[in-house]
């Protein structure tokens, strides 16, 4: 940690300031919270002030730094209002610095509180997010930095297809194919013989919603989704445009999102017919990419969607 301390020493000297750097800046506590790639600390400072920062390492840290700041730039901009929302009030951490030299990301600290999970709440911010979102979604679906979903690299450069094709083709090459290529040397034939079989089919459903894109979070599970006294923080994004559809994939990976959640969400924003299909084959990628990071573990879990969407 000593190294991390320096880094944020060197970051705060070296500015631009801003609105959230601390009066007094002497450290008093570094504590170690770990992460995957990375050093991460809690930092409080001499003024009583925190900070969460982070310390990529290894040769792809300026890389990962800067996917990860420039979603939390992009998602920031696109928040809801207080106008467009309600009580519930959805962030994102205020970045302080971003220093490509040295890896480091230092952010605002995140309070979190332990009062009942406001599903309800939730699921309308995000959808009036994604809405908003839509006044400056570009033309092409991807993000102009590359991004990481734990230890996957994601690319994100446009399709060239028609504009029609665009979502479905992205996501079939950058995302079910970028999958494809990498299980093919260890994966059951069965499971690579299947994911082929729905790469070649997906477009098709995948383009009865066709809508304009939404900046997508793109790494929304439980521990990327903090929960304060008046609303949620999302940290950690893989940002990137896409159809809303696919935020949804990750959220419900792992359960525990009740009927008050997509109620509230379509209560907002109303998701088109064929949605339950859609969101499985978002959910696929992500059971994919724990394949490629885990292991055989999650080859059963793979089969099983694969069987249902190739039905």
């Amino acid at each position: 940690m000593q190294d991390l301390e320096g880094s944020v020493h060197q970051a705060l000297d070296s500015g631009p300031s801003t609105e959230l750097d601390p009066a007094d800046a002497r450290i008093l506590e570094v504590r170690s919270l770990g992460a995957s790639g990375a050093e991460a600390a809690a930092i409080r400072f001499a003024d009583g002030s925190r900070a969460f920062a982070k310390r990529y390492l290894g040769p792809e840290a300026s890389e990962r730094l800067r996917g990860e700041t420039d979603g939390l730039l992009a998602l920031a901009a696109v928040l809801p209002t207080d106008e467009e929302g309600t009580a519930f009030r959805l962030t994102v951490p205020r970045v302080l610095r971003a220093d490509s030299a040295s890896g480091l990301l230092l952010c605002e600290w995140v309070e979190t509180h332990p009062s009942p999970r406001n599903e309800t709440g939730l699921a309308r911010a995000l959808a009036s997010m994604q809405r908003r979102s839509t006044r400056t979604a570009p033309q092409r679906s991807g993000f102009d930095a590359t991004t990481f979903l734990g230890d996957t690299r994601q690319h994100n450069d446009p399709v060239r297809v028609r504009r029609e094709d665009d979502w479905p083709t992205f996501f079939v090459q950058r995302r079910l194919g970028a999958m494809l290529l990498q299980l093919r040397p260890v994966a059951p034939r069965a499971l690579t013989q299947a994911l082929e079989r729905l790469c070649a089919h997906a477009p098709d459903f995948l383009r009865e919603a066709a809508e304009t894109n939404v900046l997508l979070h793109g790494d929304l599970w439980s521990g990327n989704l903090l929960w304060t006294s008046g609303g949620a923080a999302l940290v950690d994004p893989a940002a990137y445009w896409g159809h809303r559809e696919a935020e949804l994939g990750m959220l419900t990976l792992y359960g525990g999102l009740g009927p008050d959640f997509y109620d509230g969400y379509r209560r907002v924003w109303p998701l088109a017919p064929g949605w339950q299909r859609r969101v499985a084959i978002y959910r696929l990628y992500h059971v994919l990419n724990h394949r490629v990071l885990f292991g055989s573990s999650y080859d059963g879990s793979a089969m099983r969607l694969l069987d249902e969407l190739t039905a």
